[in-house]
C-alpha cells in the first residue's frame, strides 16, 4: 500500500474510534443513572439505554477492527490491541444480552 493510502486509513479509522468512543459513553452514562438511581421503579429502562448505546457503538468499532488488521504492521500494538479487545467485548456482550432475551422471553 501506499503511505497517502494508510494515511487516509488510519485518519477513517481514528474518526470510527472517536464516534465508537462517543456511544460509549452513552452507554455508560445509562449504566451510572442505572446504579445511582435505585429506587426509581423505571430504572429498568436504564440497562435498555446502555444496551442501545452499545449497539449503536457496535459497528463502528466492527468496522474500525476491520480496518486495523488490514494496516496492522503501520500502526502501534497498543492501538490494534485496544480496539480489538473493545470490539470483541461489545460483540461479546450484545450478543449475549439478545441471546439471554430470546431465549428467555
Amino acid at each position: 500500500m501506499k503511505q497517502s493510502s494508510i494515511d487516509g486509513w488510519k485518519s477513517l479509522s481514528s474518526l470510527l474510534e472517536v464516534l465508537g468512543v462517543l456511544f460509549l459513553g452513552v452507554a455508560l452514562y445509562y449504566l451510572g443513572y442505572y446504579f445511582m438511581e435505585s429506587t426509581n421503579p423505571y430504572r429498568n429502562e436504564y440497562i435498555m439505554g446502555m444496551v442501545m448505546g452499545l449497539m449503536i457503538a457496535m459497528p463502528f468499532w466492527l468496522l474500525n477492527f476491520y480496518i486495523v488488521s488490514k494496516i496492522k504492521t503501520h500502526i502501534s500494538k497498543f492501538r490494534y490491541w485496544f480496539t480489538t479487545i473493545i470490539a470483541i467485548s461489545i460483540t461479546l456482550f450484545v450478543v449475549v444480552y439478545i441471546g439471554v432475551g430470546f431465549v428467555l422471553g
